[in-house]
């Protein structure tokens, strides 16, 4: 996106005076309004734009020829209609519906699966008879649907269908009014629209050749009805009158466009040609500018007080109503003003570049007029009763009767002051020296330097009994007792080296607070304590501006006793009903940090402040709420390695948590706070959960990279602080990316399946190694006794006559393999008695459970005829005796019921199923029964329609599941035979635990 520029009013503002004092007083001295214009190159659309609207988020949404701009204060996204058709009107219903219109086609915007701002189309709906309606101008919405207006059509949308409201003319513009639907039907006049039916509005015939604009309600409980031609008109329901014919005859000129109530009940007022109008419920006009030189289309006021002047020709956002309003250089200030009074009731700057008043007439703009076409460098201005004197690099001069006359030149004055000791003195703070100005026999006099002072003097501050101090901007502080009743004054110095903190800047600001002399510095405020002399903290203002706190440049005491600042930024100093001071810069923060040169203060409330950056009015008087409630926004999350997009910011109710692949480890997040006042200063804080918890330091990126993520869940949250100290609602973002395959459960029970068979099998070769050996030793052993042998031979034949060659088979292999798990067992039985650690003895301990539990089924299996199937029950049993033995101590305690319904099972089924029941079980003894003294055991079981359902449960204290680690090897391992048997897992924990599976078996 383009960098966007932040600029104020670049244009004229024009003025207008009426005979009314108070609006005279009101508008003649307004500056602009902070000022953001937005280019096509900013949002990269087409120039010419129709319509805003606010989304439920508070992200800004602008019609354009290229489709919908959504703008949250950072980023501009587009969403384009399915056949690129221009954008022609946007409106959001009570439920935060967003609805639009365009060329030949209209509907609603939704987004689509990641979460992209998509517009729906509901043409579908429409009969294929009717023809082309070309542009939906406006959409009205009230209690029966949703009406789409073109000039031929009106659309009715209500219950997924569509009804046509036909014209034999056409609809030239449409209104919602108290939920009323008035259209003006050209050229019979105004309708309202009942249903799909319309009736003529008495005496609306007046507007038959007429373009009505908008119709907006007024608090009395009337109508203000906009007109091209004859300007405002009151509707009381029965009539039509003029609205404040003054303000009409300048909309007649101007050609009123839209109109707009903004939340003050002041109505701005877009023309064709003359730019914006901001008038009050009586018509007075309150305010007149032009925007860009550009037509107005449509005016939107946001949910801070923003007015978005929709343009043909980009868009703008005007604080049109704040306290704080600007002079810079369309207004004649052109440099650093560093001085500001008021003089005989006009305003008067003094610049770097000479003295200018603040001047209007008739309908142009206030501004400021150079005097004289001086060119002096003017440090201070002071009005008297004898005119008004400058301070200036070239001398000090006075202004009076329209003329700039010299006192004395080539002397650089700094600093002019009434003294309050002696009101017929001025104090001249000068280059290296100071002195005395009084005005007599009608010329002004100027006294000799006073002796001893070779400071340059830019700050005075006087007690009430006489001392003078002087501060200077590198030179400290100076004290002259007693200035005007003593012959030989005392004089001290408290140079700016001793005494005070180490600065850079050495500037000493003396000015008198309420009983005591105070001294600003970059460091804080001091005081002098004069019983030692001593430079001690200040603490008159609060902790704020103690020694060591805020830097204090330039303060000033207004007529109701709140101080006004200049330190690294401007703000005011409100006394509480405590007695102490409250801190409030929030609305001078717009200024620029550290440029302010001078106040002056109007009885009405209203402040000027001289800065390097032009002149700021505020008015006091208008009462503004800065805290909000706005939320952050992800608008974009994106994969980098592939710049795919996978949430659009624009989320639906089936919106997924995104699962994402091992490999797609590298994201962008895109985010942005809804509040459009100096957002090029709004902060970020952020932090990923599961990579860290902790929230990043404030920034003004609103984008985070994260790379080379590992595999896990995650939770993106990011928040954002304002200009004004707002910290808003969070915003987060879930998603989670899976593991390789070779990290995955799975894996890992593979792993050791692996590891254990490849154990086994060892364990075997090495079985079947000592098994060869001995087969060895028998056949030297048979040739021995070779007539033994012959008897055992004989009783083989007779046997092997009896039994099926195959159960022989059978039954020597389920031996076998018993045996070898036997002797797997007992070496691992051995290998016990030479471990200490308890966690290895405790896995051999699980091992061999686990090996008895595969032993026990060919043991059961051997003994029996049957050598395919055994009886469930039995198993069971048997493997939980067995558990039982090895958890002797705490078997002792705990009761084991059966309740064990017959059943046969295969092999196939048994061994894994016994390998399930032995975790489970021991599970059951290791954490269950630890510390229950009465503990019980539950095993039941029964078959239904070929289902093999078994449940384990205890009475022990439970887990919490959420907190369940499933990566342990007994539940992988359980995990893992459930899947094999292709059974299902339930289990639950409230009172005790309870496992229930349910496995389904080929031979019920």
């Amino acid at each position: 996106m383009r960098v966007r520029k932040t600029i104020l009013f670049s244009l004229i503002l024009e003025v207008i005076l009426f005979s009314n004092a108070i609006f005279a007083q009101n508008f003649s001295e307004l500056g602009r309004p902070f000022y953001t214009y937005y280019s096509p190159e900013d949002y990269e659309g087409h120039n010419q734009n129709w319509a805003a609207i606010q989304d439920s988020t508070g992200r800004m949404l602008f019609a354009n020829n290229h489709g919908v701009f959504r703008f949250d204060g950072h980023r501009w996204e587009k969403a384009s209609t399915l056949n690129g058709g221009l954008i022609r009107s946007l409106v959001k219903d009570e439920k935060e519906n967003l609805f639009w219109g365009g060329q030949n086609d209209f509907g609603v915007v939704v987004s689509d699966s990641i979460g992209n701002m998509v517009l729906r189309s509901l043409t579908h709906l429409i009969p294929d008879s009717v023809e082309s309606y070309n542009n939906v101008w406006n959409i009205l919405i009230n209690e029966h649907g949703v009406y789409f207006r073109s000039n031929k059509y009106i659309f009715h949308y209500n219950n997924n269908a569509i009804s046509i409201i036909k014209n034999d003319r056409w609809f030239q513009h449409g209104f919602v009014i108290n939920g009323k639907v008035i259209v003006q039907q050209f050229p019979h006049g105004l309708f309202y629209l009942e249903g799909d039916s319309l009736s003529l509005i008495p005496n609306s015939e007046i507007f038959s050749q007429d373009n009505v604009g908008n119709i907006i309600p007024l608090d009395n409980g009337n109508m203000l009805v906009t007109t091209f031609f004859k300007g405002l008109f009151e509707f009381d329901g029965t009539s039509f009158s003029f609205f404040n014919n003054e303000i009409n005859e300048l909309l007649k000129k101007a050609m009123a466009y839209k109109t707009v109530k903004l939340n003050s009940g002041n109505i701005a007022i877009a023309t064709i040609q003359e730019g914006l109008f901001l008038i009050d419920q009586e018509g007075n006009l309150v305010n007149r500018m032009q925007v860009e030189e550009k037509p107005t289309t449509e005016l939107f006021e946001d949910d801070h007080g923003g007015l978005w002047a929709v343009l043909d020709g980009g868009l703008a956002r005007i604080e049109i109503e704040a306290a704080l309003s600007k002079f810079q250089n369309n207004e004649g200030i052109t440099s650093t003003s560093s001085s500001i009074t008021r003089h005989n009731g006009e305003l008067y700057v003094g610049a770097y570049n000479g003295l200018f008043k603040l001047t209007q007439q008739g309908l142009e703009a206030a501004k400021f007029e150079r005097i004289n076409d001086n060119r002096f460098q003017i440090w201070t201005l002071l009005s008297t009763e004898n005119g008004l004197l400058i301070g200036a690099q070239e001398g000090l001069f006075v202004f009076k009767d329209g003329v700039i006359s010299p006192i004395l030149n080539n002397l650089v004055v700094r600093k002019l002051q009434h003294s309050k000791t002696d009101p017929n003195a001025v104090f001249v703070g000068a280059m290296l020296n100071f002195r005395t100005l009084r005005y007599n026999n009608n010329k002004w006099e100027l006294s000799p330097p006073h002796p001893g002072i070779e400071t340059n003097t830019h700050y005075i501050a006087e007690k009430p009994n006489g001392d003078l101090w002087l501060g200077s901007q590198f030179q400290g502080a100076t004290k002259i007792e007693d200035f005007f009743n003593s012959t030989s004054q005392d004089i001290v110095r408290f140079p700016s080296e001793v005494g005070f903190p180490e600065r850079t800047d050495k500037y000493t600001n003396t000015f008198f607070l309420d009983d005591h002399i105070s001294i600003g510095t970059s460091k804080g405020i001091f005081r002098i304590d004069e019983s030692s002399s001593e430079i001690i903290p200040d603490s008159t203002f609060g902790p704020l501006f103690t020694g060591s706190g805020k830097d204090v440049f330039r303060v000033k005491k207004a007529p109701d006793r709140v101080w006004f600042v200049r330190s690294s930024e401007n703000g005011m100093l409100i006394p509480t009903d405590q007695g102490s001071y409250e801190w409030n810069d929030l609305p001078l923060r717009k200024i620029s940090s550290g440029s302010t040169q001078d106040f002056f203060f109007d009885e009405d409330l209203t402040t000027w402040l001289a800065t390097t950056n032009g002149v700021y009015r505020f008015d006091r008087d208008k009462q503004r709420e800065y805290s909000h409630k706005a939320k952050t926004y992800i608008n974009e999350v994106s994969l980098t390695k592939n710049d795919s997009l996978i949430y659009g910011g624009h989320p639906s109710p089936g919106f997924k948590t995104p699962e994402l692949k091992h490999d797609e480890n590298e994201l962008r997040f895109q985010y942005g706070l809804p509040h459009f006042s100096a957002p090029e200063v709004t902060e970020y804080s952020f932090r990923l959960i599961g990579d860290n918890d902790q929230w990043s330091p404030w920034n003004n990126e609103s984008q985070k990279f994260y790379t080379n993520l590992s595999h896990g869940t995650y939770v993106f949250e990011v928040r954002a602080k304002d200009m004004y100290e707002n910290i808003s609602g969070t915003a987060s973002f879930a998603f989670s990316i899976t593991p390789p395959w070779y990290q995955t459960s799975a894996a890992y029970a593979m792993y050791f399946i692996l590891g254990l068979g490849l154990f086994i099998g060892i364990l075997i070769g090495v079985v079947k190694w000592n098994g060869n050996r001995l087969e060895a030793r028998n056949r030297e052993l048979e040739e021995q006794v070779s007539s033994r042998t012959k008897e055992i031979e004989e009783q083989k034949q007779v046997i092997q006559k009896n039994l099926d060659e195959k159960e022989v088979l059978l039954k020597e292999i389920h031996h076998r393999v018993k045996n070898n798990l036997q002797i797997i067992y007992s070496l691992l039985n051995l290998q016990k008695d030479t471990i200490n650690d308890q966690q290895v003895l405790d896995a051999i301990k699980v091992s061999q459970g686990r090996i008895r539990s595969m032993s026990l089924v060919h043991e059961i299996l051997y003994k029996h005829d049957d050598l395919k199937e055994i009886e469930l029950s039995a198993y069971l049993k048997n493997l939980v005796e067995h558990i039982e033995q090895n958890y002797q101590k705490r078997s002792e305690s705990v009761t084991t019921n059966y309740e064990l319904e017959p059943c046969e099972i295969d092999t196939n089924t048994a061994i894994p199923l016994g390998l399930t029941v032995h975790e489970v079980i021991s599970n059951a003894f290791k954490y269950a029964f630890n510390e229950t003294k009465d503990g019980v055991l539950q095993i039941k079981s029964s078959i239904k329609n070929g289902v093999l359902q078994l449940i384990i449960s205890d009475n022990g204290p439970g887990f919490n599941l959420t907190e369940q680690k499933e990566d342990t090897l007994g539940l992988l391992l359980i995990e893992d035979m459930v899947r094999q048997l292709k059974g299902s897992k339930e289990v639950s924990s409230s009172v005790g635990t309870s496992y229930k599976f349910e496995i389904p078996i080929s031979n019920s």
